[in-house]
């Protein structure tokens, strides 16, 4: 079934990907020359930009589901238990972050990207991280996993996905949320003497990184 989405799931990931580097080029000229007093912010673009992205997953998907899905998105969920309880017994649950790493996105890195995902029945079984700028496509289901390189041009190089798994040596680096980066939890007993810790500011490049074999995770 996941098969039947993939289509349409990367002609929004190419539409969005087009919208977000063309507000992108405009956050980051508001950035440059950012007053403290500016009615608009580069946030402000991002925001807007997000919304954009949001409703035209929301168009996508009302074309090409049916009743039995639900989308959880990213700007505009809520954080608490009761909605998410709200919907566990639903039967196909999307999700989806428009643009993840808003700090780099609006002072010009490209590490930032689209992130979206399917759950049936509590089970992943569809995933995509699009980073428009590196022009980075992973995507997965349960049948194939593959990286674009030059995603949607003419000279996209399409390789199926590898295990990637390496023993931790001196010169490994790890990517970590930056919330984790010095944190005392997950990441705590690796001797950031030893091994480097980057925090790139943003979940999709560390996805983007790890699947690809750049980085451990």
């Amino acid at each position: 079934m996941q098969d039947n989405f993939k289509g349409w799931v990367l002609e929004f990931l190419k539409k969005a990907g087009e919208i977000s580097l063309e507000a992108q080029d405009k956050a980051n000229a508001i950035f440059k020359d950012q007053k403290v007093d500016s009615i608009v912010q580069p946030e402000t673009i991002v925001t807007e930009t997000d919304l954009k992205l949001s409703a035209l997953f929301e168009k996508y998907i009302n074309e090409n589901t049916d009743d039995k899905h639900v989308v959880i998105d990213e700007e505009k969920a809520p954080n608490s238990k009761e909605f998410l309880d709200k919907y566990k017994n639903t039967e196909y649950i999307w999700t989806i972050d428009p643009i993840d790493g808003t700090r780099t996105y609006y002072q010009g890195f490209p590490l930032w990207g689209t992130l979206i995902s399917l759950f049936k029945n509590g089970e992943p079984i569809l995933s995509a991280c699009y980073l428009p700028a590196e022009k980075g496509l992973v995507f997965a289901t349960e049948n194939e996993g593959f990286f674009l390189k030059n995603a949607f041009t003419a000279d996209e190089v399409k390789t199926p996905l590898g295990d990637f798994h390496h023993d931790l040596t001196e010169h490994s680096v790890i990517i970590t949320p930056s919330w984790l980066k010095y944190s005392n939890g997950r990441h705590a007993h690796y001797d950031r003497d030893v091994y480097g810790m980057l925090d790139v500011y943003s979940s999709a490049e560390a996805i983007f990184s790890v699947h690809t074999g750049r980085a451990h995770g």
